[in-house]
């Protein structure tokens, strides 16, 4: 019985207790009687009872309050928590940027580049798997994968990059799983052709094994998760199923996800990551142009 339950019960037995009280010692005193040994008894208890029902009520007030403030305080960690990794992102990526302005057009400057957009896309999925784990309060794993080119008429799905955690844990399960390359065809994931469909430009489930349409060309993954948050990496700005690169992937066996905000948080970091991955595009088609010239 919860806290409402409680508080409205003994409301009613107390109220119920002083309405027979208030009747007896009435109806006594109309009378001009004395009241009767056995109604006496009835009154001590009763009264008693009332006592002891406003202490209670007064404990179970109390308790509440207290809960209550815990659980704000623990919300306003987790909120703290979240903003601070979020600042720190915000803060790498403007030093990032003004790296990029002053040395993206010196050719001698590529690699740099190149290596400092690398660091800053590995960091940008370790703070997003600490942003989930901050507001889900459970381990979550987190992953880059990227379309690809096919000689079929659809495209293939590559892994392109793990946090740091999940990457040791995952990358023996999947050794023998995909070709040497770790392509796979993306329309054997169902929420990757959903994205691309245009449905919405992401997927959301925290319960796969109960999904009657969930298809997954990993054989493992029930043993890796059963919720999962699957956001578009895509331009800003247009369509859903536009100029889509790939998808920043969020799972989690025990994590609960949720659109009001789980999905923002999601869209935030795969804008990030959408910038960063054209980015290096640019500054590998580059690199290679100047090989070709040299």
């Amino acid at each position: 019985m919860d806290r409402a339950r409680v508080w409205t019960s003994f409301v009613a037995v107390a109220a119920g207790l002083a309405s027979a009280t208030a009747i007896i010692t009435v109806a006594a005193r109309e009378a001009n009687e004395p009241i009767a040994p056995l109604v006496f008894g009835y009154l001590v208890v009763a009264n008693t009872f009332l006592l002891l029902t406003v202490a209670i009520l007064t404990l179970v007030y109390i308790d509440g309050r207290r809960n209550k403030q815990k659980t704000a305080t623990r919300a306003e960690q987790r909120a703290s928590a979240i903003l601070n990794h979020l600042n720190t992102i915000v803060e790498t990526r403007t030093g990032l940027s003004a790296f990029l302005l002053r040395n993206r057009f010196e050719r001698t400057q590529l690699d740099a580049c190149i290596q400092q957009s690398s660091t800053f896309l590995r960091f940008v999925v370790d703070e997003t798997r600490a942003i989930f784990q901050e507001y889900t309060g459970h381990p979550c794993a987190v992953s880059i994968k990227l379309l690809v080119s096919s000689e079929k008429d659809t495209p293939d799905v590559v892994t392109y990059l793990r946090d740091t955690a999940s990457y040791f844990v995952r990358k023996d399960l999947y050794k023998n799983l995909y070709p040497a390359d770790g392509r796979y065809p993306y329309d054997k994931h169902s929420p990757f052709v959903k994205i691309v469909s245009g449905q919405k430009d992401y997927f959301l489930s925290n319960d796969l094994r109960s999904e009657p349409n969930y298809e997954n060309g990993n054989q493992h993954w029930p043993k890796l998760y059963n919720a999962t948050l699957i956001v578009a990496i895509r331009e800003p700005g247009v369509t859903a199923s536009e100029n889509i690169l790939g998808f920043l992937c969020i799972d989690s066996l025990t994590a609960k996800f949720d659109e009001a905000v789980a999905v923002p948080i999601g869209r935030i970091m795969a804008n990030t990551v959408f910038y960063v991955i054209h980015s290096l595009s640019v500054f590998e088609r580059e690199l290679q142009n100047q090989k070709k010239i040299a």
